[in-house]
């Protein structure tokens, strides 16, 4: 007897919950979806990365992953703490330099943040509406700046609250079949991304893309007057391979690959989105197993892992200056995890070293034509 079809259904969900399918099937998805993406783009002559010279953005969706802690104990901040951080997050949002704005508070108790929100936004900002359904937030007429509290349900294999993050997928790939909008953000809801931040990744979009290569970010936190290093244990040594890149008005531009890939958020403009929901391993919690980070962790790697460039491991890169001091990380890059999680527990190697001496040794005057070298498997970073 091999046992009834509703046991062995469980086993399978159960094996689907805890992670049990191998990685080695992430890998073969992954293989299928390279054969399609190339078929696709010979079917609609796209060419990798193509975009289209820079723009205002017109149109902004942003996603926001805000877990709501029914049990307050233990945590690092209190819930009044996280509601103030995500209103701050928010109001950066609606900020940001397009003509529409649209910020999606993607949350397991969506009546309860947006009753929050409501309250402690600033007058002038849009009211909170709450969506029980994805196929509400789009349903409105586009306004200028419109901001939606989206209740979040566990699926029948993906009830743990982690697999809330992933929730984003959905919904931002409804947004790109609307039509609306140009530009399209995840974000975790403690990452402070200003409308600065998205003037610098449109800045360097088109010219990073002749190279296979996007705009990237580097995680800080503030202690005091000085900004630390999230995502990074151990300076970066100085002899690190960088790139010159020409930009329009910026001239020559060097460009680093971090250490560690990490962001904790993405952004994508429409040419990459069109490809992003369809062939990315990203897509799903399954086929971005052929990255070894934890479920959250994998709900942030946007388009980082696609398309890599020979001799990388991820296509994101940074801006750096060198002067007579050393190697120095453009600041138009670094964009702030609120809250300060990781400089103040001091047992910990995140957060340790200071944006000031993110570079250690001599720096070396060689450019290379390409950051290619021997790609590694991406550090784990320090969490969301």
């Amino acid at each position: 007897m091999t046992g009834s079809p509703v046991r062995g259904l469980g086993r399978v969900v159960n094996s689907l919950r805890h992670g049990g399918i191998p990685v080695t099937a992430a890998k073969a998805i992954r293989r299928v979806d390279v054969i399609r993406r190339s078929r696709w783009r010979q079917t609609h002559q796209v060419a990798s990365l193509e975009v289209a010279p820079p723009e205002v953005p017109r149109a902004v969706v942003a996603v926001i992953a805000h877990w709501r802690n029914l049990d307050t104990a233990g945590q690092t901040r209190s819930a009044d703490e996280r509601s103030a951080i995500l209103t701050q997050v928010v109001e950066s949002l609606i900020d940001l330099e397009a003509h529409t704005v649209t910020v999606v508070v993607l949350s397991n108790d969506a009546a309860t943040a947006a009753r929050e929100l409501a309250a402690r936004l600033r007058s002038e900002v849009a009211s909170v509406r709450v969506a029980r359904r994805r196929s509400e937030v789009f349903s409105h007429p586009a306004s200028r700046r419109d901001i939606v509290a989206l209740q979040w349900r566990p699926g029948l294999v993906h009830r743990h609250g982690y697999y809330l993050t992933w929730g984003h997928v959905p919904v931002l790939r409804r947004a790109t079949r609307t039509g609306r909008y140009t530009h399209f953000l995840y974000l975790e809801d403690d990452t402070h991304f200003t409308p600065g931040h998205l003037r610098y990744w449109c800045t360097y979009r088109a010219p990073l893309a002749e190279h296979s290569l996007i705009p990237g970010f580097v995680r800080v936190e503030r202690d005091g007057g000085d900004l630390y290093l999230v995502d990074e244990s151990a300076p970066i040594p100085s002899t690190r391979p960088r790139m010159a890149v020409e930009c329009p008005d910026q001239g020559t531009v060097n460009f680093i690959a971090m250490p560690n890939a990490y962001q904790g958020m993405y952004v994508l403009d429409a040419p990459l989105a069109i490809e992003h929901f369809r062939f990315s391993a990203a897509r799903s919690p399954l086929s971005s197993r052929t990255v070894r980070w934890g479920v959250r962790e994998r709900a942030a790697i946007g388009p980082i892992f696609d398309d890599v460039p020979s001799g990388l491991w991820s296509c994101n890169v940074v801006p750096v200056h060198e002067d007579a001091a050393g190697m120095h990380l453009d600041p138009a890059c670094l964009i702030e995890h609120l809250g300060a999680v990781y400089v103040n527990q001091k047992h910990l190697a995140f957060g340790t070293i200071p944006v000031g001496a993110a570079f250690e040794g001599p720096v070396d005057v060689t450019v290379a034509p390409s950051l290619g070298s021997t790609p590694t498997e991406p550090t784990q970073p320090a969490g969301s």
